[in-house]
């Protein structure tokens, strides 16, 4: 009896909070895009004012360590040993089990296919065959992850880079050809199957940088579509693909070749203000731009610039890249609008021979890790997300007889 009376001030304690915490959410809030709305508290990541996955700033996690080793900070919340780092390139470069379901999929991809969709599809399906039943990142739930990743990147072989891969259940083996290529950082590999071409190591390395800048965007609408899901108790790889659809839309954020295409417009930086007052004129947005955006001591910005400096220089495109700095700065100054990432992203894939519609399901296979992040966090601390909708049909009516319908 002691023992419970000395519980009871600590549990009082929480159950006022909660109780607090629900009477100021100001009720009855109308606001359709819920900007205003703070629908959960992440440990995860902040991409407004101080870019930093789990405190580690962005920039020189993308400077100073891989992809997988972001990856792995984002879904486990530290940085992993080196031994377990091995672990996980081991499983990540191990065979793939596909079955029936995901093997099938995989036939039926080509060029024509749209690679994002049918991303989205992959992981889904991937849901048949990979379990994350953990409630944590132990062994179990990372082997798993490194295997969706794996199984992604070797899916989108299928559409840009057939002659790469191998027979899928050939004499009636589960397995997605020989896996990754280890001569290769993931990176590497996907960017390899992407083009057909051996990347060189600065490619390799800043294709990885881009990767890790990607990784996660914070809770924007892919990231909530994933929490929505797991918040309804759903399948994990099922909140990973309600993600993966949500990213693939036309107006959802990310790296994207329209961003890039008055680029190839202009033949010298002379015409560059002419090209902005007719867009001006025509009412035209500027992609890759935003009054909204990102400080300007945003150290993802100046990374990639380097990294587009970098790789313009190894690809001939130096006119390119002069043309693109010179619009940055007219867009500035002309407009007040400051860049965000995917402007220097966008370049950065074309320097890189990603192909045009190739963007979005790069950009999905980059934010797999976030995604998983949030989903765990999601599932760790779940609260059922549901916002109400405002009914503005119309008042209440009699049924009409059938024979009266219109």
């Amino acid at each position: 009896m002691k023992n419970e009376r000395s519980k009871r001030p600590e549990y009082l304690k929480a159950g006022l909070e909660r109780l607090v915490d629900r009477m100021s959410v100001t009720p009855d809030v109308f606001d359709p895009g819920l900007e205003s709305i703070i629908s959960a508290e992440t440990r995860i990541s902040e991409v407004e004012e101080l870019y930093l996955y789990h405190g580690y700033p962005i920039a020189d996690l993308a400077r100073e360590s891989s992809f997988l080793e972001t990856a792995y900070l984002l879904i486990a919340g530290e940085l992993p040993s080196l031994d377990f780092l091995a672990d996980f390139q081991t499983w990540l470069f191990g065979d793939v089990a596909a079955g029936p379901i995901v093997d099938a999929l995989l036939h039926s991809a080509n060029s024509s296919t749209r690679s994002d969709s049918f991303l989205g599809n992959l992981i889904a399906s991937a849901g048949a065959v990979l379990e994350f039943d953990s409630q944590v990142a132990d062994d179990a739930f990372m082997g798993e992850f490194a295997r969706l990743m794996a199984l992604s990147t070797l899916g989108l072989s299928t559409i840009y880079t057939p002659q790469a891969s191998v027979d899928f259940s050939e004499s009636g083996s589960d397995a997605v050809g020989d896996g990754l290529d280890s001569d290769f950082s993931f990176a590497g590999n996907l960017l390899l199957r992407l083009t057909s071409k051996r990347p060189t190591d600065e490619q390799e390395r800043a294709f990885d940088a881009a990767l890790s800048v990607l990784a996660d965007q914070g809770i924007d609408a892919s990231t909530f579509a994933a929490r929505a899901v797991i918040s309804g108790g759903g399948d994990f790889c099922g909140a990973l693909a309600a993600a993966a659809a949500t990213c693939s839309g036309s107006v959802h954020a990310g790296p994207r070749f329209d961003i890039v295409a008055p680029l190839f417009e202009l033949s010298s930086v002379d015409e560059v203000s002419t090209f902005l007052d007719g867009r001006a004129s025509d009412f035209r947005p500027i992609d890759g731009f935003d009054s909204r955006s990102m400080s300007t001591d945003d150290s993802r910005l100046e990374l990639l610039r380097e990294m587009c400096d970098v790789m313009a220089s190894e690809t001939g495109r130096r006119d390119f890249e002069r043309i693109a700095r010179c619009f940055e700065e007219a867009v500035r100054g002309q407009f007040g609008l400051q860049p965000t990432i995917y402007w220097h992203l966008s370049r950065l894939f074309e320097y890189l021979g990603i192909p045009q519609n190739a963007y979005r399901a790069v950009t999905i296979v980059a934010r797999l890790p976030g995604w998983a992040a949030h989903a765990c966090e999601q599932r760790t601390h779940n609260q059922l997300i549901r916002p109400r909708g405002r009914y503005v049909g119309p008042e209440r009516r009699k049924l009409p007889d059938f024979s009266t319908r219109g």
